[in-house]
C-alpha cells in the first residue's frame, strides 16, 4: 500500500505540472481511475454471440491441445480478472477441471477486486487452486507456482500489450522461464493499415476516429482531471498518429493528447493514453523470432477498434544470456525460496470404483479388495521404476 500511496502522490504532482506524459501506472493508481478504464477494457462487442463462440472455441482448442492434463494459468496484467475468470470458466465447461491459475497485477486494489470476482466464480471448483500475485512483467521470472512443473498458459489479454513500451523486449524478458510446450494467449488491437504506406495515407482519419469518440475511453481519460484539477473550465481532447515508437513492423500508436484549461493558468496539454495497433501477420513473425509459433488466430470486428486474439505454443526456450545472470539487469530466478503453492502429498493408495457388470470385474474387485498397501519411502529413481514394473505386471496378470 505503500507504493500505491506513492504513485498517486507522483500522479497529483504531475496534474499540478506544467503538462507531459501520464503513464498508465499513474493513472491506475486511483481507484475511480482504475474502475473507469476497467468498464473500458470489459465494454462488450455489438454481437455478444459472436464473442461467445469465439471463446468457446478457444476453450476447445485448448482442451484439445492439452488433454486431461493439469494446466497452470497465469493471467498477468489482469486488470480486475473478468475476462480472464470467463475463460476459466470456459475451459471448466471443455474438460479441464485441474487449474492452478495465479492473477498478476501491479495495482493492490485492482488485484483485490480481481481475487474477490474469481473467488466468487471458481471458489467452489474442488479441483481449482486460485491465487494472486501483486508483480510487474518483468518480475515474473522471479517466481514459481510449485516444485514440479506443469503445462503453463500465459494470458495477456487486449489492450495490455498495446500499453507496454518497448513490447517485444518486455515480452522475452517477462516469459523467459517458459518451457517448451507452453501456451500462450495474447490479445491486441487490430490496425486498420499500414499509415507508413502512400496507399494507406487516406484512411489516417479513420485509424484516429476509434480512439477519440469511445465514450468509455474519454471517461477514463477525463477522469483525473475532473477529480483533481481545482477550477477545470474545459477539457478538449486530440488523437495523434504515431509510426515511430512501435517495435513491431507494420503497427501504430494512437495517442490521445488532452488540453486542460483552469484559469488563471495558462492551458497545459498532457498525453494521457497511448495505444498500439498491431498487424496479424508482423506480430506473429515478431513472436516466431522469439521462440513461439501461431497455432490459432481470431478476430472480433464487432468491437472498435478490432479486438484480435492470437494462440501461441514455446517452439525454443530463451538462451541465457550475459546480461540475464547475476549483476545483469534481468532479475534472476530463485529456485531454492518456497513456491506460491504445495504440491498435493503423493498417495500411493487411493480408492478405486469399480463397475460390477460383468463377472471378471467383480473377481477383480475382490482380489483388490483383500490387498493391504503400505506406503514405501522412494530411495532412488531406479527403485521407483522397478516398484512400478513390478505393480504393472501385477496389473496385467489379474487382468
Amino acid at each position: 500500500m505503500d507504493d500505491g500511496l506513492w504513485t498517486h502522490q507522483l500522479l497529483l504532482a504531475a496534474l499540478s505540472g506544467e503538462g507531459g506524459y501520464l503513464a498508465p501506472s499513474l493513472l491506475l493508481s486511483d481507484p475511480a481511475c482504475a474502475a473507469a478504464f476497467c468498464a473500458y477494457r470489459n465494454r462488450p462487442a455489438l454481437d455478444g454471440r459472436c464473442e461467445v463462440g469465439m471463446w468457446r472455441e478457444v476453450a476447445r482448442v485448448i482442451r484439445a491441445l492439452v488433454g486431461r492434463n493439469p494446466l497452470d494459468i497465469w493471467a498477468i496484467a489482469c486488470m480486475d480478472g473478468r475476462k480472464e475468470t470467463a475463460l476459466c470458466e470456459w475451459l471448466q465447461a471443455e474438460g479441464l477441471s485441474r487449474l492452478r491459475v495465479l492473477l498478476v497485477e501491479q495495482s493492490l486494489p485492482l488485484l483485490t477486486s480481481a481475487f474477490r470476482h474469481a473467488l466468487g466464480r471458481l471458489g467452489t471448483a474442488p479441483e481449482v487452486q486460485l491465487g494472486g500475485l501483486q508483480a510487474e512483467l518483468t518480475q515474473l521470472p522471479l517466481y514459481r507456482l510449485s516444485q514440479t512443473r506443469q503445462r503453463q498458459l500465459f494470458c495477456l489479454l487486449s489492450p495490455q500489450l498495446g500499453l507496454v513500451e518497448s513490447e517485444v523486449l518486455v515480452m522475452r524478458q517477462a516469459l523467459v522461464n517458459a518451457q517448451q510446450r507452453d501456451l500462450l494467449l495474447l490479445g491486441f488491437d487490430v490496425a486498420m493499415g499500414d499509415p507508413r504506406s502512400v496507399t494507406d495515407r487516406p484512411a489516417e482519419p479513420l485509424l484516429l476516429h476509434a480512439d477519440s469518440t469511445e465514450p468509455l475511453l474519454r471517461a477514463f481519460v477525463e477522469r483525473p482531471f475532473q477529480l483533481y484539477v481545482r477550477d477545470l473550465r474545459a477539457l478538449q481532447i486530440e488523437a495523434v498518429l504515431d509510426v515511430a515508437g512501435c517495435a513491431v513492423p507494420a503497427s501504430y500508436a494512437v495517442e490521445l493528447q488532452t488540453t486542460v484549461t483552469a484559469p488563471p493558468r495558462k492551458p497545459r496539454r498532457y498525453a494521457t493514453w497511448r495505444s498500439k495497433r498491431f498487424q496479424s501477420q508482423t506480430l506473429a513473425a515478431a513472436m516466431l523470432t522469439e521462440g513461439w509459433q501461431l497455432l490459432r488466430e481470431w478476430q472480433d470486428d464487432n468491437q472498435t477498434p478490432a479486438a484480435g486474439l492470437h494462440l501461441y505454443e514455446r517452439t525454443r526456450p530463451s538462451d541465457p544470456c550475459a546480461s540475464d545472470g547475476p549483476g545483469g539487469f534481468g532479475p534472476v530466478p530463485d529456485w531454492t525460496r518456497l513456491p506460491l503453492w504445495t504440491d498435493p502429498p503423493y498417495e500411493p493408495c487411493r480408492e478405486v470404483v469399480i463397475p460390477r457388470g460383468r463377472r471378471r470385474l467383480v473377481t477383480l474387485c475382490r482380489a483388490v479388495s483383500r490387498l493391504r498397501c503400505h506406503a514405501v519411502a522412494v530411495r532412488s529413481p531406479e527403485s521407483a521404476s522397478a516398484v512400478g514394473k513390478r505393480i504393472a505386471r501385477l496389473a496385467y496378470l489379474l487382468l
